[in-house]
């Protein structure tokens, strides 16, 4: 698995979702950040999705909501199973999950 990422910045149809990654055949990851929000806010975002990638989320198990808090540096809430990393094969597919939110 590889630490490389590529990251863009543009605008998502609203300010639900903040950032978004992708991971990549070739073991890179593309990550996605949310321009509707504050530059401080960006940076929070980008940190979280660098966290993920970090510890592996992309490709291990588990509950999405002890993931979400470990990558936000929390103690992870008790689990709920079912429930997963959302995962898309194109931003396209991004941009429809997100208008359905």
């Amino acid at each position: 698995m590889s630490d490389e990422y590529f990251v863009r910045y543009l605008p998502f149809p609203n300010r639900s979702v903040h950032a978004a990654t992708f991971p990549n055949d070739d073991g890179t990851f593309d990550i996605y950040v949310n321009t509707l929000l504050p530059e401080a806010e960006q940076r929070r975002a980008l940190n979280h999705e660098l966290e993920h990638i970090r510890l592996g989320h992309f490709y291990s198990e588990g509950d999405i909501r002890a993931k979400e808090a470990q990558a936000d540096g929390i103690s992870a809430p008790e689990p709920v199973h079912g429930r997963r990393i959302p995962l898309f094969d194109s931003p396209e597919e991004l941009a429809r999950w997100i208008l359905k939110k």
